[in-house]
């Protein structure tokens, strides 16, 4: 499937994963916003220590830019990130627009990390984004599908234990 751009000045044939990548750059940059507007001293830490980091780059010493890189990486261990966007995400659940970004933002993820998957041969990250993905063929009532896919995930982790030569091709990357 394609599907076809179109500009004042040019028309352009992209395959859907590239306006998929596109949109996901978009949701991101507007989720990520919307977040630092609400904690803004978390951006002003973030920003302080990324502009020093950028000024010793451009002419510091070696000490110098490891000591900014270490402020930097303190910075962001120090405010909890993962946390403060969890409940970040929790509090505006309950906002239609923002509910679809991120629920589009969290399937586009998962489709990119599952191909991925596929191209690096992970199998175990392979096998976790396949029980993910399940989920949405229960949602649109794929019941044939998701059956199917839940059933060869616990397959592929029996094989381990029942039949390890198959084990040992899975992770070798013969599953993609």
């Amino acid at each position: 499937m394609w599907f076809v751009i179109k500009s004042s000045t040019e028309v352009t044939i992209t395959e859907p994963m590239e306006a998929h990548e596109t949109t996901l750059h978009i949701f991101t940059d507007l989720w990520l916003l919307a977040f630092f507007e609400s904690c803004k001293r978390v951006y002003d830490a973030l920003i302080a220590d990324f502009s020093n980091l950028k000024c010793v780059l451009h002419s510091g010493s070696h000490e110098e830019i490891k000591t900014a890189h270490q402020d930097l990486n303190i910075t962001i261990e120090s405010i909890n990130r993962d946390k403060k966007l969890a409940e970040f995400d929790k509090e505006n659940e309950q906002q239609p627009m923002f509910a679809n970004y991120r629920g589009y933002i969290r399937q586009v993820m998962t489709l990119l990390a599952f191909q991925w998957s596929i191209i690096d041969k992970h199998l175990f990250l392979y096998l976790a984004l396949l029980e993910r993905l399940s989920t949405y063929f229960f949602t649109f009532n794929r019941l044939d599908y998701a059956q199917n896919i839940l059933e060869f995930v616990a397959r592929s982790y029996e094989s381990k234990e029942t039949e390890p030569e198959i084990w040992i091709s899975l992770l070798r990357g013969d599953f993609a």
